[in-house]
């Protein structure tokens, strides 16, 4: 009755999940829309691609800081999309995150199951249509 889905069905590098958004705001730029955007890259296991994961290498903790480089750049490439298609400047962004990473900071490598600082301190980034606040 039930199926069992693994984590890998559904994760996807960013870029894969950037070309679908992409994809999909192209037949919305003429209407009103909500889209919440969900990169996994920077969650276990850490695996960034080129040239993140040799600029980033050495390091479990190494790889992370790849992954995180290479969100920012995606992020940046989402912007250049909106812009490019006028979008930019009509859209409320807001750039959150999950959750932080403990990194083994309190001898721990995973989160959700205490509340220090690591864990729970995110960045949030608001970006107003026409960047007027």
């Amino acid at each position: 009755k039930y199926k069992t889905v693994s984590l890998d069905s559904v994760q996807r590098r960013g870029d894969e999940v950037l070309e679908e958004v992409y994809k999909w705001l192209e037949n919305q730029s003429q209407q009103r829309f909500f889209a919440w955007i969900h990169l996994y890259d920077p969650h276990t296991p850490y695996d960034p691609p080129e040239p993140y994961k040799t600029e980033y290498r050495g390091s479990h903790f190494g790889l992370y800081g790849g992954e995180i480089a290479y969100v920012d750049h995606l992020m940046g490439e989402f912007r250049s999309f909106m812009e490019e298609k006028n979008l930019l400047d009509k859209t409320l962004i807001i750039f959150t995150s999950d959750h932080g990473e403990s990194l083994g900071e309190h001898k721990e490598s995973a989160h959700g199951f205490f509340i220090y600082d690591s864990d729970i301190r995110v960045p949030l980034i608001i970006r107003f249509p026409e960047n007027k606040f």
